[in-house]
């Protein structure tokens, strides 16, 4: 992503379906939809009351989000299609969409699925931030984090350690 030049970017995490509070801080803040970004690192869904509006949110042409631990659990309850991952998502916080049916389901594994797993951010002219939802390594060039994420398959993305470690750490 390139600099905001024009406003300022905003950058939260683990908003797990508390939209409204979400609303309420950037109200707070006066965020300007017309020039200001906001950057999610992650964790829309789960836990909240309003995890149904994350497809509104992800929209809003100034709202960009990284998938976190959350979203992939839903992702790997769609794919895999087996109760016993569905059961494990709904008890770490899925449980909004315990009544949803795969067809239900699948409007948002498209929108999740499809979220990027990072962001790199440039911040001033030559400074650049990257954006994950749980954090890199200790030793790690952003680089070969860059290559890895070229390389691997969406479908593949937990078999990867370094990845993975994007996700869950």
């Amino acid at each position: 992503m390139s600099i905001n030049s024009n406003g300022v970017d905003y950058i939260c995490s683990d908003i797990h379906g508390h939209f409204s509070l979400l609303k309420a801080l950037l109200d707070k803040v006066n965020f300007d939809p017309s020039k200001d970004r906001l950057f999610s690192l992650g964790d829309l869904i789960d836990r909240g009351p309003e995890c149904e509006e994350v497809l509104k949110w992800l929209r809003y042409e100034w709202f960009y989000a990284i998938q976190g631990n959350h979203e992939r659990m839903l992702i790997n309850a769609v794919e895999q299609k087996s109760s016993h991952v569905f059961m494990q998502w709904h008890a770490w916080g899925g449980s909004w969409a315990e009544d949803f049916d795969l067809v239900e389901l699948q409007e948002y594994y498209q929108v999740l699925s499809n979220l990027p797993v990072a962001i790199e951010l440039q911040v001033s002219g030559s400074k650049k931030v990257a954006l994950v939802h749980a954090e890199l390594p200790d030793q790690c060039d952003w680089l070969d984090v860059i290559d890895q994420l070229a390389s691997v398959d969406k479908k593949d993305v937990e078999k990867n350690r370094l990845v993975s470690d994007m996700f869950w750490k």
